[in-house]
Formats: C-alpha cells, sequence, structure tokens
C-alpha cells in the first residue's frame, strides 16, 4: 500500500511539472503574439502618417521597448528587413555588373572587402554562398560543393536552396567565427533573391549598410 501511495504521489508530481510547464509555455507564446501585435499597430501608425518613407526617426524604430508584466517583462525591437544585404541574392550567374560578375556577388564581395577580408578569400566565399544557394552540383570558380563539405567531419551536403536563416553561414567553405560575428550587422535572408536595401534604416555600425552597393565608395 505504501509502494503505491508512494507511486501515486510521484506520478501527481510529474503531472503537476509537466501541467505548468505547459502552461508557462502557452502563456509566453500569447505574449509574444501580443508583442508582435503591437508592433504591428506601431508600424501602421508610421505608414499612415508617413506613407512614402520608412525611416529611423520613426516611432516604430525606437529601442529599448519595455511591457511590463506581473512577473517579468517583454523587450520588443523592429528592424527594418530590408536595411541589409539579402544572402539570398546571390543566385545570379547572369553578368549584369558588366565584367561577368552578377551585382550581388560584386557587392557581397565589397562588403567582405570592407569587413577587411583579402580579396581571394572574399571572391571564394562569395563563390561558396552561392553555390550553397543555387540548385545544381555544379561549383563556381573558388566556390565548393558537396565534394568539399563531405571532406568535413562530420561530413555534410550543401543546401543547393536559398538559405532559410542568416546561421547557413557558419556552414559555408571558408567561413570562420570571426568573420560570422562581423558580418552579422549587415546580412540577412529574405525570400526572395532580391537586392533592395533601404540606406534610410541602415543602424550605426561602420561601414553604413549601402557602402558596399556603390563601387566608388
Amino acid at each position: 500500500m505504501m509502494i503505491l501511495a508512494s507511486a501515486m504521489t510521484e506520478r501527481t508530481a510529474v503531472m503537476y511539472q509537466h501541467t505548468a510547464v505547459t502552461l508557462d509555455n502557452l502563456q509566453a507564446r500569447w505574449y509574444a503574439l501580443a508583442a508582435e501585435n503591437m508592433a504591428a499597430a506601431l508600424l501602421q501608425r508610421d505608414a499612415l502618417d508617413s506613407p512614402s518613407q520608412t525611416n529611423l526617426a520613426q516611432t516604430w524604430a525606437q529601442e529599448g521597448r519595455r511591457f511590463t508584466l506581473d512577473d517579468g517583462e517583454i523587450r520588443a525591437t523592429i528592424r527594418d528587413g530590408h536595411a541589409c544585404f539579402n544572402l539570398n541574392a546571390i543566385d545570379h550567374r547572369a553578368d549584369e555588373a558588366g565584367d561577368g560578375t552578377p551585382y550581388p556577388t560584386d557587392v557581397f564581395v565589397r562588403l567582405l572587402a570592407l569587413l577587411g577580408e583579402p580579396p581571394l578569400r572574399a571572391s571564394q566565399i562569395a563563390a561558396a554562398l552561392g553555390d550553397w544557394t543555387d540548385s545544381d552540383g555544379q561549383p563556381r570558380l573558388n566556390g565548393a560543393e558537396d565534394e568539399v563539405y563531405m571532406a568535413q567531419t562530420p561530413g555534410y551536403l550543401a543546401a543547393n536552396q536559398p538559405m532559410q536563416d542568416v546561421s547557413e553561414l557558419r556552414l559555408l567553405a571558408g567561413m570562420d567565427a570571426a568573420l560570422y560575428q562581423r558580418l552579422l550587422p549587415f546580412v540577412c535572408v529574405q525570400p526572395d533573391d532580391a537586392l533592395q536595401v533601404n540606406v534610410n534604416t541602415c543602424a550605426p555600425p561602420r561601414p553604413p549598410c549601402w557602402w558596399p552597393s556603390f563601387p566608388a565608395i
């Protein structure tokens, strides 16, 4: 009887803990949705006030928004998804720069150069990014496909599809932790291959996110 009572008590405690965790997760989800709705309201208000522009002087761009809760607080930050280099834009093979180099590739190479990378390494990483995001298994000049990644320990394959998250950069041939951290403020992943940088919402880090887009700078 004592063994049975002990087992029932333990099971009840486990069920209670599981229920508490589930309720906490559900509450956190609703808090996150509330913050998202608040952000949408701010964006809508700024769009109505200034329909022809988006810039860092608007209400949505204010840092340090906090929402006090009974048992904590929510901190919310809104960033423009176009104030960065879209990594998926590099999947272009057409001659857009007039010298055989697609314009997005040229921009990414210049960004790497501005961050201190030598020309050869910048070209290699740009080529590896192009091979990672394109749909074929044919390596570009200085690029990397499956045979390069399978030689790693453990081995893996090139994605051969658009990036889903910026963190995939860490898997690129030639990438290291230091360069990855330097790139983070300037790159993003969007669901298309467009390269459209909003210079009005580029944050303070130097060089500004729009510098690589202009060859003369």
